[in-house]
């Protein structure tokens, strides 16, 4: 029952109302046994290994609160932390046909580690209801992809949430729609091309993998950020406000500001809980010296486990170290750049500036995504061939499927350029004419089931 099919809209409906009748003390109680049956649905789900971890950690956490020693707390919620990742590797090492990844496990393993480290920092008091902290474990609209919320936060919406009303209603429709246009008229209309030039890569050449590695690059994002949406509407429907995902990663003015854009719940662990403690220690052994190189390792290494985090292929982990290489180098040359913009002139023209920065990271980017999506030999074979055999287009399935995807890229970069020039910042389309928003998303829901790809494909994410 994934998150594009009519079988979770009738599900999701079923449950707001449902759940509209029950005062709002006990509302996290049929939260938890509709998330229940949500997970026990879908392909690859073991709900058995979630309530084991989600017992385990809840338990030990009792037991570091009550250590007055600082090693002792620091040596068992290392224990608890490793053992955590221990589960998550093991799965990602050894999964198979007959032992599948479990779905969604990554994003139910962070949220956890998180707990415990900010349990040992004192930061968050021990949860002393169960049910509620296997409710926000198991909470069905972030558990299969996220986003990774921190648990506290979540505990305290799942106490006492917002009452079910006609606005968080409304609000959620429109997230659930604009999130579906992603999916449905962007990312599976590209989809159609991207798999077939990528599922062969010793077939076609450079021009089709350049066109089909741009489209990729909007295909992943719309994927992503499309279960986002929805994700963050079904949550709002319950009075439930999870955090955002996405801030159009790709109007950025520097590489650096891609991961404070792009899988931001994700970003953000990673800095909480790999590069800060890692750059403060390595600060302490140089003494405050050679800071460029504690950035450099910090930065390695946290960009090393992301990768590793997405799977344990090696492309993963060298995409990762690109990613660890661009952004230092985009600090370590900032100066450089800035006065080779002063004495080219570029920085008396702003926006043309700005559009050579847009267009360079976006370049970059695209290259990112090649490492990403395909082994490394195939990565290094598409390469080369955009570059040495440029050859003529390839066109799957005729020039209608490319007009329709057009037709949605359009009104997404539409949107998103509007919403970054204002001073107003949207995750989804507002206008101050009620009438003229309602009818905007009548107008995009006729879009997606004209034009839609109603075959409810799997979201790329769902995989890590």
């Amino acid at each position: 029952m994934f998150f594009n099919s009519l079988n979770y809209i009738f599900f999701l409906s079923i449950s707001v109302f449902l759940i509209y009748f029950f005062p709002n003390r006990f509302k996290w109680l049929v939260i938890l046994l509709f998330s229940s049956f949500y997970y026990y649905s879908l392909p690859s789900s073991n709900i058995i290994l979630f309530v084991s971890l989600i017992i385990f950690n809840y338990l030990t956490c009792f037991i570091v609160k009550k250590q007055i020693g600082v090693k002792t707390k620091l040596f068992l919620t290392s224990v608890i932390v490793m053992l955590n990742i221990a589960v998550l590797f093991l799965f990602k090492f050894f999964a198979s046909p007959i032992i599948p990844y479990p779905l969604g496990l990554s994003y139910l393993v962070l949220p956890l580690i998180a707990y415990d480290i900010e349990v040992y920092r004192n930061n968050s008091a021990v949860n002393t209801n169960f049910g509620i902290f296997l409710t926000a474990g198991l909470f069905f609209p972030k558990v299969a992809q996220g986003p990774i919320e921190k648990p506290a936060g979540l505990f305290s919406q799942l106490k006492l949430p917002d009452k079910i009303n006609s606005e968080n209603i409304y609000i959620g429709i429109k997230f659930i729609i604009w999130g579906l246009f992603k999916k449905l008229v962007i990312a599976d209309r590209l989809a159609i091309y991207t798999n077939v030039v990528f599922s062969d890569v010793h077939q076609y050449n450079g021009k089709t993998y350049l066109l089909a590695l741009f489209l990729y690059t909007i295909q992943i994002y719309t994927d992503f950020s499309g279960y986002t949406d929805i994700a963050l509407g079904s949550a709002k429907m319950f009075g439930i406000n999870l955090i955002q995902n996405f801030n159009r990663p790709y109007f950025l003015f520097s590489l650096r500001e891609f991961w404070n854009r792009w899988h931001i719940s994700l970003s953000l662990f990673l800095r909480d809980y790999v590069f800060l403690p890692v750059s403060y220690k390595l600060t302490k052994i140089f003494k405050g010296k050679k800071l460029k190189l504690v950035y450099f390792i910090s930065t390695f290494i946290t960009f090393s486990l992301c990768g590793l985090w997405h799977g344990i292929e090696i492309n993963y982990l060298v995409w990762g170290i690109f990613w660890s290489i661009v952004i230092s180098l985009s600090l370590f040359t900032k100066k450089i750049r800035g006065k080779l913009s002063y004495r080219t002139g570029l920085s008396k023209h702003k926006t043309l500036r700005r559009s050579f920065q847009i267009a360079f990271s976006f370049i970059v980017i695209n290259f990112s995504w090649l490492l990403f999506r395909l082994s490394l030999n195939d990565a290094f074979t598409v390469a080369v061939n955009i570059f040495t055999k440029p050859g003529s287009l390839f066109i799957e399935g005729g020039k209608k499927g490319f007009f329709y995807a057009g037709f949605g890229i359009i009104i997404l970069l539409l949107f998103e350029f509007l919403q970054e020039t204002r001073l107003k910042k949207s995750e989804i389309p507002e206008y101050d004419n009620s009438f003229k928003e309602i009818l905007s998303y009548v107008f995009l829901v006729i879009i997606i089931l004209v034009i839609g790809v109603l075959d409810g494909s799997q979201f790329i994410y769902f995989k890590f």
